[in-house]
């Protein structure tokens, strides 16, 4: 059996790519994926319930204990409806946004810190008026029913902006590039099973990239 660990972007589409592809060649396997915070995918990670957790770096740093191996690069971009007044924008400053209906990622995540931080390098007031969730579903509702915005990834809403009912404005001033990484215990020996994830994983994160 083998427990992975994932963050809501890696739940999109690398991670459940690679099991399938892992199940074309071994198709009597047992894989199981919890969606978590990154907080708790690495309290799974080092109590041994999961093998490998594939989320965002945090700005902070990895434990001792753990080895970080980068997958891919993720900037983030402003998400909105189409109907959204900026949806017609090339770029978007944060005091463009002043004043506008958030829907944040939950606290204990890195795009939570990663947010911070941006707010923090262009001087401007954390929001006021916003929803926190880790619920991709509950994500994508509101930002389809309302004029609610998001700063995240353009893969974690990649299928509604492909279909024309979202769109992806650029930040003018991006100030950082995410890491997608896997990680696994330093003192683990991984089983066949998940050196096959792995691999599949490392191919699937190559296809993405070349795709983008």
């Amino acid at each position: 059996m083998l427990a992975i660990g994932a963050s809501p972007l890696a739940c999109v589409a690398l991670v459940p790519n690679a099991v399938a592809k892992v199940r074309d060649t071994s198709p009597n396997i047992l894989v199981r994926i919890h969606e978590r915070p990154d907080d708790q995918l690495m309290l799974g990670l080092q109590t041994g319930e999961l093998d490998v957790i594939v989320s965002p770096a945090g700005p902070e740093g990895d434990p001792r204990d753990i080895v970080s191996d980068k997958l891919m690069n993720d900037v983030a971009v402003v998400i909105m409806r189409r109907r959204h007044p900026l949806a017609r924008r090339k770029h978007i400053a944060l005091k463009d946004l002043r004043g506008a209906k958030w829907v944040l990622p939950d606290a204990h995540t890195a795009m939570w810190r990663h947010i911070e931080l941006l707010f923090a390098a262009e001087n401007e007031p954390w929001p006021a008026n916003y929803v926190s969730t880790n619920s991709l579903l509950a994500l994508r509702s509101l930002i389809l029913r309302s004029d609610s915005v998001i700063v995240s990834s353009p893969q974690i809403m990649k299928l509604e902006v492909a279909a024309g009912r979202l769109v992806g404005v650029p930040l003018r001033k991006p100030h950082f590039m995410r890491e997608i990484v896997m990680r696994t215990r330093r003192d683990q020996a991984l089983s066949p099973l998940a050196q096959r994830f792995i691999a599949a994983l490392r191919a699937e994160a190559a296809a993405l990239v070349g795709g983008a």
